[in-house]
């Protein structure tokens, strides 16, 4: 291999490291976002709705208890989306539907991926 080859290899290799650098920030970013934005979704959904509050809070637990790392998408989704069905049901003038029974219902989930998640939180 002649030392152009070399360089060549390098200097792409080095590209390679910085983008990786840079797309490890903007992933960092996002959890980041992610998180505030469910913080501020879940405090309003408690002092909207009082009777959801215990949901609020097992899932702002979930949340404490992750720390810095990814939020866990897949226990996250089962509150996200009794939430979402309750609050439905309310303004609906229904009752909410059973907070177990969907809980555990929904809890069967592996992986989900954040672009499944976030219409979660955008629904009304």
């Amino acid at each position: 291999m002649n030392d152009t080859v070399k360089t060549d290899y390098r200097a792409r290799y080095e590209q390679l490291l910085t983008e990786f650098g840079d797309l490890e920030v903007n992933m960092q970013r996002q959890q980041n976002l992610l998180h505030s934005l469910l913080n501020r979704v879940l405090f309003a959904v408690d002092k909207a709705y009082p009777a959801l509050a215990k949901t609020c809070q097992d899932l702002r637990e979930i949340m404490r208890q992750t720390g810095d790392e990814p939020l866990p998408i897949a226990k996250l989704q089962p509150g996200i989306e009794y939430l979402g069905e309750a609050i439905r049901g309310i303004e609906a003038g229904s009752l909410a539907p059973d907070r177990n029974e969907l809980m555990a219902e929904k809890d069967t989930a592996d992986q989900v991926d954040v672009r499944d998640f976030l219409p979660l939180l955008l629904e009304r």
